[in-house]
């Protein structure tokens, strides 16, 4: 059995045109060492492909593709949520929120922008 190695980094979003954040796409990051055998599998960061067919190893960089975008989009909604905890506890406590309206409606448009960008990931998942 032969050993390769390569890596799976997402480094823009296609659909947009955006360039993704530096750490988050250093948490999407994997390296894994791939090999021809009696079996597919993947595990321990090492692909065993069964054939030498494209097809096979097509699905499999698309299988690394959507679990890197994943980890992009976990990881942002992490930070989204980090981010707005504080508003959440201020409207829990006292019932109103310590923000200009003009930041409020910001911070919601980047809400929506996130939703949508998940949303979308999901549904080109599903299809």
């Amino acid at each position: 059995m032969q050993a390769y190695l390569f890596s799976t980094k997402c480094d823009s979003n296609a659909a947009t045109g955006t360039r993704h954040d530096p750490r988050a796409i250093e948490s999407a990051s994997d390296d894994f060492e791939f090999e021809y055998g009696d079996i597919f599998s993947l595990k321990h960061d090492i692909c065993s492909f069964m054939t030498r067919e494209p097809g096979e190893k097509l699905a499999v960089a698309f299988a690394l593709a959507k679990s890197s975008l994943l980890s992009i989009y976990e990881w942002t909604l992490e930070q989204t949520i980090a981010r707005n905890s504080h508003i959440t506890e201020h409207l829990a406590k006292t019932g109103n929120i310590p923000m200009h309206k003009e930041e409020l409606s910001i911070e919601i448009g980047r809400l929506f922008l996130v939703k949508h960008m998940v949303k979308k990931m999901l549904v080109d998942y599903v299809v």
